[in-house]
Formats: structure tokens, C-alpha cells, sequence
């Protein structure tokens, strides 16, 4: 039986919230991508695909560490689900915090993630 796209989301995002990137990448599909757009001098910014993707999880996770996660609304369309909230984390060099809104868009293909766009407008300080 397959999810509805809303639940996969769900279960993705369960999954990266309790650290679980082996569990969050078995997910995605053979095609999967992640775009995140955010300015370029963070490391993690960028489009990632195929077998890059599981690089990016080792580079995002080196450089912040998220101390809260707020999640506003969720929006399910076809095979689309937004997701809005909010953060605070901070950098794992300088420990300086940040806080920043966001903005994720899914595509859902079957009961795996087949595209994540990530839109962060923010200046982390690394």
C-alpha cells in the first residue's frame, strides 16, 4: 500500500529530526535530488544529485547543528507537498546561533522522495 505524499514527507522529515540519515536516504529514489538555495559560500548550498546527495547529509551535518525546528504548515498537491517553519541552530565552528525561516518543497514518487528544494534566505555565521 502506498503513503499518501503528505506521509512520506512526514516520515522523511521524522526520520532527519532523530538523526536517522541512513533511514532518510533510504527514501529517496535512485534519482533523487536536493537543491537548496541558499547563498553559495555554504557548503551545502547547491544542487546535489545521485550518489552526491548522501555526501551532502555528511557536509550539512559537519557544519550546523539544529537546537530547534519549528514546522508551520504543510501544503499536499498531486505529487508536491510544501512544508514552511522555522529553525535555530548554530554553527558547529564558531557556535555562533542563527535563527531562519524556510521553505521545503517535496516531489513524492510512490512512497520515496524523488526531489527536495530547500529555500533558506539567510547568512549563516560560520
Amino acid at each position: 500500500t502506498t503513503l499518501s505524499p503528505s506521509k512520506v514527507v512526514k516520515q522523511f522529515m521524522d526520520r532527519m529530526g532523530a538523526g536517522d540519515v541512513d533511514g532518510a536516504i533510504a527514501m529517496h529514489t535512485d534519482d533523487f535530488f536536493f537543491e537548496f538555495s541558499a547563498p553559495e559560500e555554504l557548503p551545502w548550498a547547491g544542487r546535489w544529485e545521485g550518489a552526491k546527495t548522501k555526501e551532502w547529509y555528511g557536509v550539512f551535518g559537519a557544519a550546523l547543528e539544529i537546537r530547534k525546528l519549528g514546522v508551520h504548515t504543510w501544503i499536499a498537491e498531486g505529487d508536491k507537498v510544501v512544508v514552511t517553519g522555522d529553525e535555530v541552530s548554530a554553527s558547529r565552528k564558531t557556535g555562533k546561533e542563527y535563527t531562519a525561516k524556510w521553505c521545503f518543497v517535496f516531489t513524492v514518487r510512490g512512497d520515496k522522495i524523488a526531489g527536495w528544494h530547500a529555500h533558506v534566505p539567510l547568512t549563516v555565521p560560520l
